[in-house]
């Protein structure tokens, strides 16, 4: 009726002047003169967040629930007992005002735990309203299908391949779904703009539209997203979609990628985490279907190209199950380079937590594989990292041997391209962690500053906050504190805008040898227990050579202060903000000698 309602509208108001006509519909009439407000849904908690039960209150779901309880159960009372269910129905009811309603409604013959508990099976359940309201209102699922079957063909077909995103999308990953590669699925939406289908299902209110940072990203409520998937599965079309949105975020992947190395073009790496951040969710159900449908190269390779996402955002933990998931579906028999790189970033995660034995045997096993094709480049990279794990059992002959080994592959094979290293760089840096280990700083100082240098020259700070701190604690060792305190507020200041939390703990604890090294020890005993904090918060190791730093400084700190002291000291550093510990290290980052802080 909306064509015939928009010249009813027209008309009354060409030839009333003064009438002013407010009306609510699912999308707008498109008559001049027509101001739209968009009515968004009912403010929710986060379904996870503490809140007590007057900030509960505080939100317009809660407090449109709690009303409608206390009709269909006049003795409800919002309490410590069901609070934590209260706040899970409305979050996951996208504070949609009939499903809230809806739910509780089903207090007249269930707790409000066990409606939380149903809520899987939300549109069997949510139903039951007034006798005397329209049918489409009367249950969850007649109020969305009579939206869904007022669309056109083509917007309920892009309604339903949308539904395969996990927390929205971007313009061109709608488009890549919807028009991708004929070759890759059939059945494309030939001559379709997906702009337009877009925006009429956002007029429409199917969709919801966001603006961040310059990119406008689209999303489902949670309610409509599952609606969607069903009538995805119910046409037969989900293995189409699925595929097509697991070759759009290993593309996506791939691109990004080589911006997230060494010698990329300059970029706001932080805020391309930012970006990459925000579809995660989609990587990790694009990489569950792979992993589920025998796509096991895919999968692996797309868990690979995001892993600085995966690590700096959403931790090592994950990143390693992740690919050893997807390592455990391989075909042992048909094993390919996307595999024998997985194991070969398992065993660096797991060297980087002092995980050496693990280590080892992951390896082991990209070295057979890495063999059959004889892959010099994976066989330099496996020499590289068995030297660190050398390293770090302060095995330096066989550690020396090894670089030395891959240093040879590397200048004859020239098989440096893929992380587009300069074989100066991954030199300095390879033999300055050998001479900071072995105690010889001024090695360590020339060749932690040529590295730093080199990696500098390319503007990214994903590699730059490292080589900072390492470089910084070579001139510390070497008396050089003034401009180790530039390099220690360099990593810093580049860590906390990466939000990489893990990096922040290491440079809190550089600060902290910094600090002591100034004779304020009492700062120094409270950034070393601000650093073991946020650490275990995180529930990650530092790498080993950060640790072996730690430790260092930390038995010098001993050395200096009484074991009472110490202990109140690093306590009061536990008990910090992040903020505020971030704040005291960069104090203690300025040149002058500093007192205790």
């Amino acid at each position: 009726m909306i064509e015939a309602c928009a010249h009813l509208v027209e008309t009354v108001l060409r030839n009333c002047r003064e009438v002013r006509i407010l009306t609510t519909s699912r999308e707008t009439l498109g008559v001049a003169g027509e101001l739209a407000w968009y009515v968004p849904p009912l403010q929710t908690p986060a379904r996870n967040a503490p809140l007590s039960i007057p900030e509960l209150r505080d939100y317009e779901a809660v407090r449109l629930f709690v009303d409608r309880a206390r009709l269909a159960a006049p003795r409800f009372e919002l309490s410590s007992s069901n609070a934590a269910a209260v706040q899970q129905i409305c979050s996951r009811l996208d504070g949609i005002p009939l499903a809230i309603e809806l739910a509780a409604i089903q207090l007249k013959v269930m707790s409000a735990e066990d409606i939380a508990t149903r809520l899987n099976d939300r549109f069997r359940l949510l139903r039951g309203g007034s006798r005397t309201a329209l049918s489409r209102q009367q249950s969850l699922l007649a109020t969305i299908d009579w939206s869904y079957w007022l669309l056109t063909e083509p917007e309920r077909k892009v309604f339903r391949w949308l539904s395969v995103f996990v927390g929205g999308w971007t313009l061109e990953a709608a488009e890549h779904i919807c028009q991708g590669d004929t070759t890759i699925a059939p059945d494309p939406l030939h001559g379709v703009d997906v702009i337009e289908l877009l925006t009429r299902l956002s007029n429409k209110s199917l969709l919801v539209m966001s603006e961040n940072q310059g990119v406008m990203r689209y999303h489902f409520l949670e309610v409509i997203r599952e609606y969607a998937a069903e009538k995805l599965e119910n046409a037969g079309e989900s293995s189409i979609v699925r595929n097509r949105h697991l070759d759009y975020f290993l593309l996506l992947g791939k691109e990004k990628e080589s911006l997230l190395l060494e010698d990329a073009m300059p970029v706001d790496q932080a805020n391309l985490l930012n970006r990459l951040e925000r579809d995660l969710d989609n990587v990790r159900r694009a990489a569950e279907w792979a992993a589920n449908t025998g796509q096991i190269e895919k999968g692996l390779h797309l868990i690979i190209a995001m892993r600085w996402v995966f690590i700096v955002r959403a931790g090592q933990n994950e990143f390693v199950a992740r690919l050893q998931t997807l390592l455990k579906h391989s075909d042992a028999a048909q094993s390919t380079q996307a595999e024998a790189l997985g194991h070969l970033f398992v065993a660096t995660v797991q060297s980087a937590r002092s995980e050496l034995e693990l280590s080892q045997a992951s390896l082991a096993k990209a070295e057979a594989i890495a063999f059959t094709p004889d892959d010099p480049r994976l066989r330099a990279w496996i020499l590289d990292l068995t030297a660190f794990n050398a390293l770090d059992l302060g095995d330096y002959a066989l550690t020396r041997s090894c670089l030395n080994q891959a240093r040879e592959i590397y200048l004859s094979q020239n098989v440096l391209d893929w992380e587009k290293h300069t074989f100066g760089t991954w030199e300095a840096g390879a033999f300055g962690s050998l001479a900071m280990a072995e105690g010889d700083y001024a090695v360590a100082k020339e060749c932690f500053g040529q590295y730093h240098r080199q990696i500098s020259k390319a503007g990214n700070i994903m590699r730059t906050t490292g080589s900072a701190r390492r470089f910084g604690y070579a001139l510390l060792y070497s008396g050089d504190i003034s401009e180790a305190a530039r390099r220690f507020e360099e990593s810093l200041i580049g860590n906390i805008a990466l939000a990489d939390r893990l990096s922040i703990s290491a440079c809190l604890a550089a600060c902290g040898a910094l600090a002591l090294a100034r004779g304020a020890v009492d700062s120094a005993a409270r950034l070393f227990g601000a650093s073991d904090e946020l650490r275990k918060s995180l529930n990650a190791p530092l790498t080993p050579p950060d640790a072996r730093q730690i430790q260092r400084n930390v038995g010098a700190l001993r050395q200096q202060l009484a074991p009472a002291e110490l202990a109140s000291s690093w306590l009061a550093g536990c008990a910090m903000t992040l903020d505020r510990a971030v704040e005291l290290a960069l104090s203690c980052c300025v040149n002058e000698p500093l007192g205790n802080v």
